[in-house]
């Protein structure tokens, strides 16, 4: 189902209002979920899935709060203020390899190799060519032993540099451009929109896409407790197969997608449409986490290897 703009702006106004768990006075209750994560575009499909009434087709309310962090996130759901989280796949492989009871249920961001959804960024005139080029200098991350620390680590290492020289400092996106231009960092690492505003900006260029070290990876989830699932595996399974379709909609209608967004988040149209979207996964593959979880314990984030399945709650169980 195609919503136009103004549908759409509509529509987001009523996932912005307060929602009782009854919905409209005439309607049946529906079970609600609460969701949170991230409310950048990575949300896309589930902003769009509640606007175009994807996630009622399946019998679900879902009430959607934007975290401040993945730390934030993984606490709520843990203390159960939060059914279902998105996170980045690090701190999920952290969590499981130390018995915290969290599992998959659902797609969502896969990186494509070549795909600049997340680079390592460096000045206009920046003199570093390669790789080696960073060898002893600092580096910024969104978080440190997160995706991009860990992306970084591997891309370097597998170009000719030596990661375990380089300083990494913890900046967030946007300071990012500032820090290169005074010279206190030698790199930095970016997502979407902050790619392309310190481009449009001037403050910066792409050096690498660092994340094409770890291959076509699945580098976030949506995920929730093993009790949580259990007890609830059909209301789970129906906001899987949700996610699902609405991923498939926003991953080609990238022009509706920006107009939804722009009203969401804030960001002006015109840098939504000139950024790189992300791509969705549309089933969670233990093969498009596998290289992240030896890349974790390679670089020692967690204790030692083991199989990416074990992290996936089986829904048609």
């Amino acid at each position: 189902m195609s919503l136009t703009r103004r549908s759409a702006v509509f529509a987001l106004g009523a996932v912005l209002a307060t929602r009782t768990a009854a919905g409209a006075q005439s309607a049946p209750a529906l079970p609600v979920l609460h969701v949170g994560g991230s409310g950048d575009m990575d949300a896309s499909p589930i902003i769009y899935g509640i606007a175009a009434g994807i996630f009622r087709r399946y019998g679900i309310e879902v009430a959607f709060a934007k975290a401040a962090s993945g730390s934030a996130v993984a606490a709520a759901v843990a203390g159960g203020a939060l059914d279902i989280g998105k996170s980045s796949m690090v701190p999920l492989i952290s969590g499981h390899a130390r018995n915290v009871p969290f599992t998959i249920v659902a797609p969502s961001i896969v990186h494509r190799v070549g795909l600049a959804d997340s680079a390592l960024m460096i000045g206009v005139n920046s003199p570093v060519r390669a790789a080696r080029d960073l060898d002893g200098k600092a580096i910024s991350v969104a978080g440190l032993r997160d995706m991009q620390w860990l992306a970084t680590h591997a891309w370097l290492d597998a170009n000719g540099g030596d990661s375990s020289s380089v300083q990494f400092l913890e900046i967030p996106g946007a300071s990012v451009g500032t820090a290169l231009e005074q010279g206190r960092i030698s790199a930095g690492t970016l997502s979407e929109p902050y790619i392309t505003q310190a481009i449009v900006a001037g403050k910066a260029r792409i050096f690498a896409k660092m994340v094409d070290a770890l291959g076509n990876a699945m580098t976030t989830a949506f995920f929730t407790t093993n009790d949580f699932a259990l007890k609830n595996r059909d209301l789970v399974a129906r906001f899987a197969h949700a996610v699902i379709e609405a991923s498939a909609y926003c991953n080609t209608h990238p022009a509706e997608m920006t107009d939804v967004m722009s009203s969401y988040t804030g960001i002006d149209r015109a840098t939504l449409a000139a950024m790189v979207h992300p791509q969705f996964a549309l089933a969670v593959d233990p093969r498009s986490i596998q290289p992240i979880v030896n890349a974790a314990a390679r670089y020692n984030v967690i204790p030692r290897a083991f199989n990416a399945a074990e992290m996936i709650f089986p829904l048609a169980a």
